[in-house]
C-alpha cells in the first residue's frame, strides 16, 4: 500500500483571482459550449485554472468541459452536468454538489474535501488519488467507478451504490458505509479501520488483502464474496451473512461473528482463534475442522474450543437457552 498524500493546492484562492489574471466572461463561454455540444459551431469550454470560487452555478451544463486545475471552493454547483469533464487537479473544497452528474468524468487528484454530494452520479468516473476527507456522498450512484489511492477518511457514503466498482489502495478510516452497496465490486488492498458498515451489501464482491480492523457492524451481506486473506481481526460482524463466501486464509481472530450464517463458506486455514461463533448458523464439522480454533474460541454450541469433531459443537445452541449470544457463563465453561 502506498502512503496517502495530502491534497496540495498550487495557489492561494482565499482572496479570489491573482492580480492581473484575465477576467472570464462565463456567460459567453457557456453559450459557446452549448452550441459546441449541439454541433452548431461554438467552442468547447476551456476553463483550466479558472477561479470560480463562491459562485452560484446551479443547473449549469459543463458536460465534456476542460476544467483541470479550476477552483470551485465553496461554490454552489447543485444539479450541474459535469459528465465527461476533465476535472483533474480541480479544487471543490466545501462546495455544494447535490445531484451533480460526474458520469465518465476524470477526477484524478481532485479535491472534494468536505463537499456536500448527495444523490450525485459517478457512473464510470475515474478517481485516482482523489481527496474526499469528510465529504458527504450519501445516496450517490457510483456504478463501475474506478478509485485508486483515494482518501475517504471520515467520508459519509450512507446508502451509496458502488456496485461493480473497482477500488484499489483506498482508505476508509472512520467512514460511514451504513446501507451502502458494493455488489460484485473489486476491492483490493483497501483499509476500513473503525468504519461503520451496518447492513452494507457486499455480496459477490472480490475483497482481497483488505483490513477491517476495529470495525463494529451488524447484518452485513458477504454472501458469495471472495474474502481470501482479509483481516477481520478484532472486529464485530454479528448476524452477518457469510454464506458461500471464500474465507480461505482470512483472519477472524478475536472477531465476534455470533449469529452469522456460514452455509457453504470455505474456511480453509481461516484463523478463528479467540473468535466468538456463538449461535453461528449452518457451520458443518468439516468446515470447522479446516479452520484454526483455540481454547478461547467460542463455538456455535456455546462451548469453548478448540473444535473437536464428533462433539456436535458445530450446531448452534437452542434458542430456549437463557441469555443473549456473547454473554459468558464461566461456571459452565459455556457462553449463554
Amino acid at each position: 500500500m502506498q502512503p496517502l498524500q495530502p491534497f496540495r493546492a498550487d495557489r492561494d484562492v482565499s482572496h479570489g483571482p491573482a492580480p492581473g489574471a484575465p477576467k472570464i466572461n462565463l456567460e459567453e463561454i457557456l453559450a459557446a459550449h452549448k452550441l459546441w455540444l449541439e454541433n452548431r459551431g461554438g467552442a468547447r469550454a476551456h476553463l483550466a485554472r479558472a477561479i470560480l470560487s463562491r459562485r452560484d452555478l446551479k443547473n449549469v451544463s459543463l458536460r465534456r468541459a476542460v476544467l483541470s486545475n479550476a477552483v470551485f471552493v465553496r461554490s454552489n454547483l447543485t444539479q450541474v452536468d459535469l459528465s465527461g469533464a476533465d476535472l483533474s487537479d480541480a479544487d471543490f473544497q466545501g462546495a455544494s454538489l447535490v445531484q451533480v452528474d460526474f458520469s465518465g468524468a476524470d477526477l484524478t487528484r481532485t479535491n472534494l474535501q468536505e463537499c456536500w454530494i448527495e444523490e450525485a452520479i459517478f457512473i464510470e468516473s475515474r478517481m485516482h488519488q482523489t481527496w474526499l476527507l469528510g465529504a458527504r456522498l450519501r445516496n450517490c450512484r457510483m456504478f463501475d467507478v474506478h478509485m485508486f489511492g483515494c482518501n475517504l477518511t471520515g467520508t459519509s457514503l450512507i446508502g451509496t451504490q458502488l456496485n461493480h466498482a473497482h477500488l484499489f489502495d483506498c482508505h476508509f478510516a472512520d467512514a460511514h458505509l451504513d446501507k451502502a452497496s458494493f455488489l460484485r465490486a473489486q476491492i483490493h488492498m483497501c483499509r476500513f479501520p473503525a468504519a461503520r458498515i451496518n447492513q452494507t451489501k457486499m455480496a459477490r464482491a472480490r475483497i482481497q488483502n483488505c483490513d477491517f480492523h476495529a470495525v463494529k457492524a451488524e447484518a452485513v451481506d458477504f454472501s458469495g464474496a471472495d474474502l481470501r486473506d482479509v483481516s477481520f481481526y478484532h472486529t464485530s460482524f454479528r448476524c452477518s451473512n457469510f454464506s458461500e463466501s471464500n474465507l480461505k486464509g482470512a483472519d477472524l481472530s478475536y472477531a465476534d461473528v455470533s449469529g452469522s450464517n456460514f452455509e457453504g463458506a470455505i474456511l480453509g486455514g481461516t484463523d478463528l482463534r479467540s473468535t466468538i461463533l456463538d449461535s453461528a448458523r449452518a457451520l458443518s464439522g468439516p468446515q470447522l475442522a479446516q479452520a484454526r480454533t483455540s481454547e478461547t474460541t467460542i463455538l456455535p454450541s456455546g462451548a469453548r474450543g478448540p473444535y473437536i469433531p464428533g462433539r456436535g459443537d458445530e450446531r448452534p445452541r437452542k434458542k430456549t437457552d437463557a441469555g443473549e449470544p456473547g454473554n459468558p457463563d464461566p461456571s459452565h465453561g459455556r457462553w449463554r
